[in-house]
C-alpha cells in the first residue's frame, strides 16, 4: 500500500496532502488530522481501561454477594455503579473524538 501511495504522491495527484517520511511511510500534512487521531486513540484507550475496571468491579460484586458481608456487597454495588458511569462518559468521549477525527481527516486517510 505504501508503494501505491508513493507512486500517487510522486505523480503529484494528491496535491501535497501526503508526503513520504522516513522509511517510506506516509505522513499527513494536515496537523488537525494527526491531533484528532491522537485524541481518538487516547479516548479509546480510556474507554478500554474503564471497561476493564467494570469487569473487575463486577467480579468483586459477585464475590461479595457469595462470600462477603452486607457492607462489602453494598460497597461493591456502589463501585459498579460508579464505574458504569465512567464507562458511559468514556464511550461518549470516544464517539465524540471519532466524529471529530472523521471530520478532520475527511479525504486524507486511505480507505482500506
Amino acid at each position: 500500500m505504501y508503494r501505491q501511495l508513493a507512486r500517487v504522491a510522486a505523480a503529484g495527484l494528491l496535491a501535497g496532502a501526503i508526503g513520504l517520511g522516513p522509511g517510506g511511510a506516509p505522513t499527513y500534512a494536515d496537523a488537525a488530522c494527526d491531533q484528532a487521531t491522537a485524541a481518538y486513540q487516547g479516548a479509546h484507550r480510556d474507554f478500554v481501561a474503564a471497561k476493564h475496571k467494570l469487569a473487575r468491579a463486577k467480579r468483586q460484586l459477585h464475590h461479595a454477594h457469595a462470600h462477603g458481608t452486607a457492607a462489602q456487597f453494598q460497597h461493591a454495588k456502589n463501585k459498579v455503579k460508579r464505574v458504569r458511569a465512567k464507562v458511559h462518559e468514556a464511550r461518549a468521549a470516544m464517539q465524540e473524538a471519532q466524529a471529530a477525527q472523521a471530520a478532520a481527516c475527511q479525504g486524507l486517510l486511505p480507505r482500506a
